[in-house]
């Protein structure tokens, strides 16, 4: 039975608002993760009506309520970018609503052309290669590919251990493509009448959803408890100073912060302890690289070291690298007042008693905060820069991962804040021979907020991809350990200034995940390009043999 048409508008724009909704339920912090399975039911839905419907529905018809659909998604998942710019928190918002747009449309097209069998596969392969592609050039933002909202489960997703959190966001896609056409079987497009009382029918239908959702559960299960942990043990200090990431300190305030740290870490120390990590940008100076070693900081930590021999200290820091002529590198700065150029650097250092010192420079940068997103072309945007919360111009970046070693010890991936949400660029440390991951983060940025939470939950992920023991140095929280598993196995609370000791084992095996990486977004970047190849020719041969006839 057809509604009438005021009650037909009222029905779209609720089906276009509730995906948006149980989207945002179903991710962290809130974490009704089983809404996540049937978050697109009602834009598939959507998609049939403009498959089916008049002239004045179609395509810019369907785009009008998807855009607003992943618009209202993001802005309820990521408000929290606003703690710290709303220019920023707008910029990702509108600019990630439009990118997911690119994959709905394309299968529309592919709906259109090849019909629904072709049409709805192709939905899974080109969500699942915009996920891949998006986290692989200078405007990534993969901070809601859809894999990332079952971290609050890991109990449920041991398996990312072969699949990584692709393997979780085609779960996602499939159960919610078989509840779709479950729908439409029996429910949809005014059948609702006919089909009412044919429970045993309908249980046929619903059955694949139903095991679909349910067997990788099962199986992750039985993984989690039976899975045994296995490497070297090694005792690690973490730091949380709770320090106001907004505050520039002076040089006495600078003192007493590091004291502070210090002070922190030596109530946990034991004489079998041997790394201690301070978080992201921990030490409150910029360091010239060239001078790291005469810097009095440096001086100051070492001396404090002779009373821990074995102690390394990992910490996150500003690095600068000088350079004699002007325009050294794509993201060198100029000085003011003399000739030459610097970089500036998101790194972190490993210092201990000896006499070198090791460097990180993060690789992965925030877009618009930290790297002006293909410079070369848009290198004038550095204002915009600005008003995304970043400095002016880019941070200097290196272009792999980095692991940092020790004689007769062992090796540590550095990870740098924004680094950890990205699965396979995880593994490249891992593949280098990283038996531990230590994360230095400050998410204090965006104050009390989602955002925090969501990015600690991810780190989970990263422990049961690569089976590596985490240690979470954040500086206002929630610093953590996670065991191989994925579980937290201590925490300190948000803004609470304290510091934990763990003993961590140091593994050095490589799952299916991290030798092989993100497989499946491989492949459904290779089938997707074959579909639109078949879509778009589809096109424009039916548009020929029109235009002949």
């Amino acid at each position: 039975m057809l509604l009438p048409a005021a009650a037909e508008k009222t029905a779209h724009r609720w089906l276009t608002i509730l995906p948006a909704l149980l989207g945002w339920l179903a991710w962290i912090p809130i974490g009704i993760t089983p809404l996540l399975f049937v978050m697109f039911v009602p834009l598939l839905y959507l998609s049939e009506i403009a498959a089916k419907g008049s002239k004045t529905l179609g395509g810019g018809w369907l785009f009008y309520r998807v855009f607003g659909c992943f618009l209202l998604f993001n802005l309820f998942t990521t408000d929290w970018i606003a703690g710290a710019t709303w220019v920023g928190m707008l910029f990702a918002v509108v600019t990630n609503a439009l990118l997911m747009c690119v994959p709905f449309m394309l299968f529309f097209q592919t709906l259109n052309r090849l019909g629904g069998r072709v049409g709805y596969l192709s939905f899974i392969l080109y969500w699942l290669a915009f996920e891949h592609l998006h986290q692989r050039w200078e405007l990534a933002w993969t901070w809601l590919n859809l894999g990332n909202a079952l971290s609050a489960y890991p109990s449920f997703i041991q398996w990312y251990a072969y699949t990584g959190s692709g393997g979780g966001t085609l779960w996602v896609l499939l159960v919610n493509m078989l509840v779709f056409r479950a729908f439409m079987q029996y429910w949809g497009m005014g059948k609702w009448a006919q089909t009412l009382g044919k429970n045993q029918t309908s249980g046929r239908v619903f059955l694949p959803s139903a095991l679909v959702f349910m067997v990788p559960i099962l199986l992750s299960l039985g993984m989690f408890y039976t899975y045994t942990e296995t490497g070297k043990p090694v005792e690690v200090v973490i730091v949380q100073p709770s320090e106001n990431p907004y505050h520039i300190p002076t040089e006495q305030e600078a003192n007493e912060q590091v004291q502070k740290m210090l002070a922190l870490a030596q109530k946990q120390l034991t004489p079998n302890t041997q790394y201690l990590l301070l978080p992201e940008t921990a030490l409150p100076d910029a360091f010239w690289i060239d001078g790291f070693t005469q810097h009095p900081r440096t001086k100051q930590l070492r001396q404090w070291l002779q009373q821990y021999p074995q102690l390394k200290i990992i910490s996150g820091i500003t690095a600068l690298q000088h350079y004699p002529q002007p325009g050294a590198t794509p993201t060198a700065r100029s000085y003011l007042s003399k000739s030459g150029s610097y970089d500036v650097y998101n790194s972190s250092a490993q210092i201990d008693t000896g006499i070198g010192v090791q460097f990180y420079h993060k690789s992965k940068l925030v877009p618009g905060v930290e790297r002006i997103p293909y410079q070369s072309v848009f290198g004038l945007l550095s204002p915009l820069a600005e008003a995304l919360g970043g400095g002016i111009g880019s941070f200097g970046s290196q272009p792999e991962c980095g692991v940092f070693t020790a004689n007769g010890g062992f090796a540590i991936a550095p990870v740098i804040c924004y680094e950890s949400v990205f699965g396979q660029y995880v593994t490249r440390y891992v593949k280098k021979g990283a038996q531990l991951l230590f994360i230095m983060t400050n998410d204090g940025w965006w104050g009390n907020t989602a955002g925090y939470q969501q990015h600690l939950h991810y780190a989970s992920m990263r422990a049961i991809e690569t089976r590596r023991s985490i240690a979470r140095a954040a500086n206002t929280g929630i610093s953590a350990f996670i065991d191989q598993r994925g579980r937290r196995t201590k925490t300190l609370a948000w803004q609470q200034t304290d510091a934990l000791r763990h003993t961590l084992l140091a593994n050095d095996r490589l799952t299916f995940y991290a030798q092989y990486g993100d497989y499946l977004g491989r492949t459904a970047v290779l089938l997707s390009g074959l579909l639109l190849l078949l879509t778009f020719v589809g096109k424009f041969t039916t548009h020929h043999t029109q235009k002949i006839t």
